[in-house]
């Protein structure tokens, strides 16, 4: 369905005419001519065009465009005698008619007498929609008016508005023939022109935010493999009476019946205990988080809906990696690497696609030295420590941020140099007593020799590790340095996988 609102009100051409003065000269008798002079109102007629309708001024921008066709409403209200038969009076119980009022007869109590007043004027209006072929300027000269005016060309069909009759003759069908009607009627009809199509507003969605994709408005330019922070307020269950519902608070020996409470939840996974009960992770409303027990019954969880978040609950979130992207219009559907872990209140969800991956420690690039070609054991020692090490792909372990230029070519670290030829650019890597890293170069049989030159190796590493790094979600709130543009940071998720080196001691 299609809605349209007019935009500017108008008359048909002649509306303003009043009374029309004619002259006529005629001869009367031999020789003499005579001169009358008639005063009456104009006689409308349709226009020579047979789907013309002129306005009575100068309206802009009426013939159909790209943004979509033009319409024409024109109404016509007609008020007319009433029925007389249907203003009928009927006294019921008065003890006396009014035709007995009059002659001083006595009516029997309880008679029911009727008398016919003045009926009152009855009034219609009637409706019909023309779409518009095109429209151009004017000077109709007609009804002794020189005023120029547009005229607009309609379809061949004809459209009745909800409520109203299209024409004041029901049986006229055709477009030419309802609107010879109301030109017929110009002083009482009014046009409607300018019309513009609105857009409809999108539905409320009260649904939760869970799973694998994310619907947003826009983003039609978010590439795949791109990270984004998901936030929002977690969703609430009410748990009905009855259910038997056992809530555990983490750590919790014992719990306590939740029938009739209010939960967020606050995990879109749920489990099965051996039993066959249903486990949900779940914070109270004062914030304190446990597991909530559903007892094993037919049909299953009694729990079948969200509730919107209230208005004191916390903002959480969570750090995701867009994996593809499927626009529709001005809705771009985000699917996700990984299912989301909390089920949010959509009315709460933002979605923030300007985010990057970060891990804990600091960036460094220095001069390690100058390549020696003559040195068969060319090492150097990072001057920050610890040397930071990130989770490499799945089955490899841990990854080294250490990056080594030479020449402005990066080598490659290896385990071993055991295994390199005298022209392969690699090195090795070692940690000392102190927990600095040692970079090693090949002697130019196992592992090519760096070629000599002034302060030509550099490296490039990132330096912090340990459990110093697992921050809390939203724990981060400060850059290191601040980009025109940017006013804030934050970390949606908390972080993972930091671990303490181990200590030389167990080698």
């Amino acid at each position: 369905m299609n809605v349209y609102v007019f935009r500017t009100k108008a008359a048909l051409f002649g509306a303003s005419a009043g009374t029309v003065t004619s002259t006529t000269t005629y001869n009367a008798t031999a020789g003499a001519d005579k001169t009358t002079t008639e005063i009456s109102t104009p006689s409308y007629e349709p226009w020579d065009e047979e789907y013309a309708v002129v306005l009575d001024a100068i309206y802009p921008g009426l013939g159909p465009g790209p943004a979509g066709p033009q319409w024409l409403a024109l109404t016509l209200t007609q008020t007319t005698p009433g029925d007389a038969s249907s203003v009928d009076t009927r006294l019921e119980g008065a003890g006396r008619s009014e035709a007995a009022a009059t002659t001083g007869e006595t009516a029997a109590p309880g008679a029911a007498e009727s008398y016919t007043g003045a009926p009152p004027p009855k009034t219609v209006t009637y409706a019909a929609l023309f779409t518009i072929t095109s429209a151009h300027d004017e000077n109709p000269q007609k009804y002794n008016l020189s005023s120029r005016a547009t005229a607009l060309i309609i379809g061949d069909t004809v459209l009745p508005l909800a409520s109203f009759s299209q024409s004041p003759s029901p049986s006229d069908t055709s477009a030419t023939d309802v609107l010879a009607a109301y030109i017929g009627d110009t002083a009482n009809v009014t046009a409607y022109v300018q019309s513009e199509q609105l857009t409809g507003a999108r539905l409320p969605v009260t649904s939760a935010v869970w799973g694998q994709s994310i619907a947003v408005a826009g983003g039609q330019q978010i590439p795949p493999g791109q990270p984004a922070a998901v936030s929002g307020k977690r969703v609430r269950l009410l748990i009905p009476a009855g259910t038997n519902s056992v809530f555990t608070t983490a750590g919790g020996l014992s719990g306590s019946s939740a029938d009739g409470q209010i939960v967020l939840l606050d995990s879109a996974q749920q489990t099965v205990d051996p039993s066959g009960n249903t486990l949900l992770s779940v914070i109270t409303t004062s914030g304190v988080a446990g597991t909530l027990l559903l007892p094993n019954q037919p049909g299953g969880p009694s729990i079948t809906g969200f509730l919107p978040a209230g208005q004191a609950d916390p903002v959480t979130g969570e750090a995701v990696t867009i994996q593809g992207v499927t626009p529709a219009g001005d809705v771009t559907t985000l699917y996700l690497a990984t299912p989301l872990t909390r089920a949010y209140d959509c009315s709460t969800v933002t979605v923030n696609a300007n985010a990057v991956l970060a891990t804990h420690g600091q960036t460094t690039q220095e001069i390690l030295g100058s390549g020696d070609a003559t040195n068969a054991a060319l090492s150097f020692s990072l001057k920050q420590a610890p040397l930071t090490y990130l989770t490499g792909p799945a089955g490899s372990g841990a990854q080294s941020t250490l990056q080594v230029w030479v020449n402005n070519l990066r080598w490659q670290e290896v385990p071993s140099l055991l295994g390199s030829g005298p022209a392969d650019r690699v090195y090795t890597t070692s940690v000392d007593a102190t927990g600095h890293t040692i970079v090693r170069f090949g002697d130019g049989t196992r592992g090519g020799r760096p070629p000599t030159g002034q302060a030509n190796i550099r490296a490039v590493y990132r330096t912090g590790t340990g459990v110093a790094g697992m921050v809390a979600a939203g724990q981060l709130s400060q850059p290191l340095d601040r980009p025109q543009g940017l006013s804030s940071v934050t970390n949606p998720s908390p972080a993972t996988g930091g671990q303490d080196p181990m200590p030389l001691s167990l080698f």
